[in-house]
């Protein structure tokens, strides 16, 4: 993209998930996110050019991997700590210009419990990290930002920081994902100083007001292995909110930054009942909204027996069918909505 492209809007809703390529002499935003950790949103904006240029850049929502860090920057900071939840990709591919860089933060969401302790580190592309320190921090339309002149030396970056004081429990890592039968599984890791730390997973169905889901006590020890927690929730809402709570046993505490899962309107629970049938039933559905849902129903050939349709309402739906009609055997009931369907196998005595 030229430096006339316009540019608008960015935000953990809505960015680049990949490598974006800008050319200009004045001032380049690049609108960079990655979805690997819920959606960070995470632009950086090259100036001071003077000179055409052209810089490629990718943000990536995870620890570079690599995390030793030169014996000079140790040296003079015994703290000196790298994010582990973070790192850009950054290139100059044309253009002599020696830039300035703002990289854009979520404070302790990008493990700077202290933004004013805020760095930028570099890799040298084989070995170790070095410290470039910090020309200015601050905040503006576009978030919390670090600022670096005079870049001379390209590829990865990431935020680090001299804290002479460590939070005793850190969230490194919180994400959430649907599984297999529509439940949400909910990720955590965390770095924990403390002896023990507690743990509070919250929810909310508008993003706003938040109920405790699940609590849990955990040792240092047990603290250095994932979290998981697998929540049931039958949303009816289109998406549902989770952010985590710790604190440690001294009484420190610290919240995450809001994830979502998006939900679809679709069947979540389909039973018959009673399971050996002589001649009615009842269907069960849970459904996640109001739809007009077609039922099938097929022998263990797959042949179709017989259809219909019901007006399904949010939440439990309990329909009456009469099955006089089969013959004795195994059957199959299928529910058809949005697209999806969902079956259930009952017996015909």
């Amino acid at each position: 993209m030229l430096e006339t492209t316009k540019i608008g809007g960015g935000s953990a809703n809505s960015y680049i998930d990949g490598t974006v390529r800008r050319q200009g002499a004045n001032v380049l935003v690049f609108p960079i996110g990655n979805r690997n950790n819920a959606n960070r949103y995470a632009p950086i904006v090259i100036d001071n050019l003077g000179i055409v240029s052209e810089f490629t850049a990718t943000y990536i929502a995870m620890g570079y991997g690599n995390t030793t860090v030169d014996v000079p920057t140790v040296t003079t900071f015994p703290f000196y700590s790298l994010s582990p939840l973070e790192h850009w990709v950054i290139n100059k591919t044309l253009g002599a210009a020696v830039p300035n860089i703002k990289f854009y933060h979520q404070g302790t969401g990008s493990n700077l419990p202290t933004p004013a302790n805020g760095r930028i580190a570099h890799f040298n592309a084989t070995t170790f990290w070095g410290d470039l320190g910090a020309d200015g921090i601050g905040n503006d339309a576009l978030g919390n930002f670090i600022v670096k002149n005079g870049i001379i030396n390209f590829s990865p970056f990431t935020l680090a920081t001299t804290n002479t004081v460590i939070l005793p429990v850190s969230i490194y890592n919180f994400n959430a994902s649907k599984t297999s039968n529509l439940a949400n599984s909910i990720n955590w890791k965390v770095g924990c100083n403390a002896q023990s730390a507690n743990f509070d997973l919250l929810r909310s169905t508008n993003g706003t007001t938040f109920t405790s889901v699940y609590t849990l006590n955990a040792t240092q020890l047990r603290c250095n292995e994932p979290f998981n927690y697998i929540d049931n929730f039958l949303a009816t809402s289109p998406v549902t909110y989770y952010k985590l709570k710790t604190a440690s046993n001294t009484g420190e505490t610290d919240i995450s930054q809001i994830i979502k899962i998006n939900n679809d309107k679709a069947v979540a629970v389909l039973t018959i009942l009673p399971s050996l049938i002589t001649n009615s039933a009842t269907i069960i559905v849970n459904s996640m909204g109001t739809n007009n849902t077609n039922f099938i129903i097929t022998n263990t050939k797959g042949v179709i027996i017989n259809t219909f349709a019901k007006q399904l309402m949010e939440g439990n739906n309990f329909v009456n069918i009469n099955l006089q009609y089969l013959a004795k055997g195994t059957y199959q009931l299928t529910a058809f909505i949005n697209k999806k369907a969902v079956t259930v196998k009952f017996i015909k005595q």
